[in-house]
């Protein structure tokens, strides 16, 4: 019976012709033009003397705000940079790199037709990039068809990226939501909150806020131990609008997190805190947590190298209401990745000049197209391509010692790049840089407040490693450190009474104030006709 049933499958009653159809099709696949004999898998062909580097930028950003984290003009010769380190040290001798940039402007469509023509025809033998979530994914099964390593970087923070299932080929420089989500939940649970409120905009969509919103609640399934109470988008960005959904938030929670496009550009941030101030919702109950990628907190890199603070409004000044935003603010914690850099400051702006100056120099001999200001600062995340190059050029020298049969086989590439900047003890142009078993990043993350004196201050670490993290407080006295602007007490995640005080007894008094009225009335009516009486006797 299951003899006859497969003869059936797509052959109907055709058998004997069919067996001569597929004796057919054998044959022929060895003829011309398919010549198939003794055919060998395609990453075992060549000889890599050279490395064919494929590259994905947007040239012309249409996320607003992006062009700052990820853009060509301000950030490609950091792969230059990164390659003659690996001169330097010596690495890969008799070797070289040819680099092959496309444009995927940050859509997915293009992404996946410049991803095609970098395997196909260009046949890469590893792509850098995409630098933005959406064009990710189809990048990511791209490199999985044609089994080549791919190292994404910049603003790639989707938690679904992290899937080595379905992306076996991937390495992921960028930090991703999923381990903000983890951070987040460590600062939850250091302070004994299991509940809050998720607020967030799409204003500007940078792809941030729908995505670690969906990030937190995979968090929230996996541990179990906190709760997200409530979610409100918020579609009204007036100070009438925001006013709505704070009143609406204050009912379901008390540890809110707020969500907007990221950058701080729209002056969003400090609208809400600035209504929050004004509308009594920065009591000593409320804490309001910025968990942000791509942020330093309380410093906003401005173009030309300056800074301003959050409750500063862009563009405009000095303001009155400065004073008013900067109480929210007080009622703050953000949880940021120090835009990639960490603790090495001095030595990033050495490498930031160096990318802008070789920006000007062969191969990309960008002059006039880069003279405009805003092209002459290194993009935020520029350190992270010049470390993806790096840890690449260290994973081939590995596979070159180990398996060199395997050096453009992308399911193999990944578990190449776990430990490879442990075991030289250098740590990347952004800071410490780990990979973990599943090619994604293992990053540091850094919880920042204000502390009395109204400057940011770290109040600890936190090392995430897939869903597990480590957290190093920096602080003796929580009070003074976390709390100065609250008295030093630490707010709950729901008040005594509730968030709208009913869980507490009501007062005796003026729960029955109606009869109190009468009874007073009552007993002075009776005492002044007692006392009238006594005078008409009298």
């Amino acid at each position: 019976m299951d003899t006859d049933y497969f003869q059936l499958q797509g052959q109907g009653g055709v058998g004997p012709n069919y067996t001569q159809f597929e004796e057919e099709v054998i044959q022929r696949m060895r003829q011309s033009p398919y010549n198939c004999t003794d055919a060998v898998p395609e990453y075992l062909q060549e000889d890599p003397k050279q490395y064919r580097n494929g590259t994905e930028f947007p040239k012309y950003l249409d996320v607003e705000g992006s062009s700052a984290y990820v853009n060509y003009r301000t950030s490609a010769s950091a792969a230059s940079i990164a390659i003659d380190r690996l001169k330097r040290e010596n690495r890969l001798v008799g070797y070289d790199f040819n680099f092959t940039i496309l444009f995927d402007q940050c859509e997915e469509n293009v992404a996946a037709g410049m991803a095609v023509k970098l395997f196909a025809n260009h046949n890469v033998d590893v792509l850098i990039g995409p630098t933005t979530n959406i064009p990710a994914v189809p990048v990511f099964s791209l490199a999985y068809f044609y089994n080549r390593p791919v190292i994404a970087w910049g603003i790639t923070s989707s938690a679904a990226l992290d899937d080595a299932t379905r992306y076996p080929t991937a390495g992921i420089m960028s930090i991703g939501s999923r381990s903000l989500a983890v951070a987040f939940r460590e600062v939850m649970l250091e302070y004994g909150w299991n509940q809050f409120v998720y607020a967030y905009s799409l204003e500007g969509d940078d792809e941030k806020c729908e995505t670690m919103r969906d990030d937190f609640q995979d968090m929230i399934a996996y541990y179990q131990d906190i709760v997200m109470s409530y979610t409100v988008q918020i579609t009204d960005h007036s100070e009438a609008g925001m006013l709505a959904v704070l009143k609406d938030a204050s009912t379901r929670g008390r540890i809110i997190v707020p969500c907007f496009h990221e950058g701080n550009s729209r002056g969003l941030h400090r609208r809400w805190m600035l209504v929050a101030a004004r509308n009594g919702f920065v009591s000593d109950e409320y804490v309001y947590i910025f968990p942000s990628l791509r942020s330093k907190g309380y410093v906003i890199p401005q173009p030309g190298g300056t800074v301003r603070y959050p409750w500063e409004e862009p563009g405009k000044g000095t303001q009155p209401s400065d004073q008013e935003a900067l109480i929210g603010f007080q009622r703050s914690i953000f949880i940021v990745d120090m835009q990639g850099q960490g603790g090495v400051g001095t030595n990033y702006s050495q490498f930031e000049e160096e990318v802008i100056q070789r920006m000007r120099q062969s191969p990309y001999n960008c002059t006039d197209t880069c003279s405009a200001p805003e092209y002459q600062q290194a993009a935020t995340y520029a350190g992270q391509l010049h470390d993806a190059v790096y840890l690449y050029g260290l994973a081939m020298e590995k596979i070159l010692q180990e398996d060199p049969k395997q050096y453009r086989n992308g399911t193999e590439f990944p578990k190449y790049l776990v430990g490879t900047f442990q075991d030289i003890c250098i740590p990347g142009i952004g800071g410490k840089i780990n990979i973990d078993n599943t090619g994604g990043r293992s990053p540091t993350l850094y919880v920042i407040t204000l502390a009395q004196n109204n400057t940011g201050s770290v109040i600890m670490t936190i090392d995430v490693d897939e869903q597990s993290a480590e957290v190093s407080k920096l602080y003796t006295n929580e009070a003074t450190a976390v709390w100065s602007h609250r008295k030093g007490i630490r707010p709950l995640d729901e008040p005594v009474c509730g968030y709208t005080g009913s869980k507490c007894p009501a007062n005796v008094f003026f729960e029955n104030i109606g009869w109190f009225i009468t009874a007073i009335g009552l007993i002075i009516f009776t005492i002044l006709g007692a006392v009238l009486a006594f005078v008409y006797l009298c």
